[in-house]
């Protein structure tokens, strides 16, 4: 079993398992090794986001579905480091009578993963960071900071995007078809080295069946679906 496919693993039993924690208080007051990000008001509406890039068309990335529930965050603080596996799981409202809504985003930082700094200094001993992510409110779209921040290739974060609740009309062409369903099975995570760069596919694991896919995160920058 590959390092990837143990952390999948390892990222669905976090989704599968842990019960959601108030994460209310401020981020400089805690160092959480696992977490649900819940109980935080989504950020305003981000404005469109504008790609100049030819590799991939930010018209290619996937987006919410009509009437699925709001995520229960659109942003979240946690701190990481070096002597710790830091987990995040990022999920939709609850919904006829669920206690815990369906998994958006899985994040997993393995312990000794963390790097750099995006100044390029090595992490040191219980060196930390205080990580944000935010998330688009439309698209399959996650920005992570500090941009920079580099993890250990042997050891690389593990980025999982389950994509059930996304329009099943990929093209946009207002019929769901074949067409679609042949995209579904071409999906990647993709990354942005800084804004108004291109996009470039990320290696990925995606099953279309069970609607995850699943990447290797190497550095910061922003990460989406597409096809």
């Amino acid at each position: 079993m590959n390092r990837l496919t143990r952390g999948f693993w390892q990222l669905m039993a976090l989704v599968v398992v842990v019960g959601c924690q108030d994460v209310a208080a401020p981020a400089a007051a805690r160092a959480p090794t696992t977490l649900e990000a819940d109980k935080q008001p989504p950020p305003p509406k981000p404005k469109s986001k504008q790609n100049t890039g030819a590799d991939i068309d930010l018209a290619r990335v996937l987006v919410q579905g009509d009437s699925v529930p709001s995520l229960t965050t659109y942003q979240v603080s946690f701190w990481a480091s070096r002597d710790r596996a830091t987990n995040v799981v990022v999920r939709y409202a609850p919904v006829n009578g669920q206690t815990v809504g369906a998994p958006f985003l899985a994040f997993e930082i393995p312990k000794g993963s963390v790097k750099r700094h995006p100044n390029g200094q090595d992490f040191k001993g219980r060196d930390s960071v205080l990580i944000t992510m935010t998330i688009d409110t439309v698209h399959f779209l996650v920005d992570f900071e500090p941009s920079g921040l580099q993890f250990d290739n042997g050891n690389p974060a593990l980025l999982a995007f389950f994509y059930e609740n996304a329009d099943p009309d990929l093209n946009g062409d207002g019929v769901v078809n074949a067409t679609d369903d042949s995209l579904r099975h071409q999906l990647a995570i993709v990354y942005q080295t800084a804004r108004h760069q291109p996009w470039w596919k990320n290696w990925s694991w995606n099953d279309p069946a069970a609607q995850f896919v699943i990447a290797p995160i190497y550095h910061y920058s922003q990460y989406a679906v597409s096809w």
